[in-house]
């Protein structure tokens, strides 16, 4: 996995996880090939969750990378989300080779790259559970999910350029995402 794919999967898995609590039970509900006791388990924590005024939620993980030399490689990164119902979200991420956090205020979400240097903030419904919803609808609230990942690619794009010194060509045009 090469170092702009993990930031990537790093900030995407950061996003995804902050709205996981809150959608768990409305996949369930939709049917799936995964296990029924995973369903339940995930169900019976995201209805614990719904019923906190605020929880705190922390995870480490390590991705083992092999080189075509059989070298292995460890990346390590650290993710919590500190929530408050029904309108306060504090997701930071951070590993060896950087750090994030995303804050959700009621009114707008921000993602900050201290270390790069940079910051995006786009309005946002006034709560939570209106957000998840726009989200599991496909109602975009201010700019699309397509939009929302191209801004991502966009800013990690404006990092590795930064570290690397040298322009870094775009997968996504921003034309096509309407």
């Amino acid at each position: 996995m090469d170092h702009n794919l993990y930031r990537r999967y790093l900030t995407r898995t950061v996003l995804i996880l902050a709205i996981a609590a809150l959608a768990a039970s409305a996949e369930a509900q939709r049917g799936s090939a995964v296990n029924p006791s995973a369903i339940k388990a995930l169900n019976d924590m995201a209805s614990y969750l719904r019923n906190l005024r605020a929880f705190q939620v922390e995870s480490a993980t390590t991705t083992d990378e092999v080189q075509d030399d059989g070298q292995l490689i460890q990346y390590t990164a650290r993710i919590n989300f500190v929530v408050q119902m029904p309108d306060k979200l504090l997701a930071t991420a951070s590993s060896d080779r950087n750090e994030r956090s995303f804050i959700y205020d009621g009114k707008t979400f921000t993602m900050f790259a201290r270390r790069a240097g940079y910051y995006a903030t786009v309005p946002a419904p006034p709560t939570l559970r209106e957000l998840d919803a726009a989200i599991r609808e496909e109602r975009p609230h201010a700019p699309s999910a397509e939009r929302a990942a191209h801004v991502v690619e966009v800013m990690c794009a404006i990092s590795e350029s930064a570290e690397q010194g040298r322009p870094v060509e775009l997968q996504q045009a921003a034309q096509s995402l309407g």
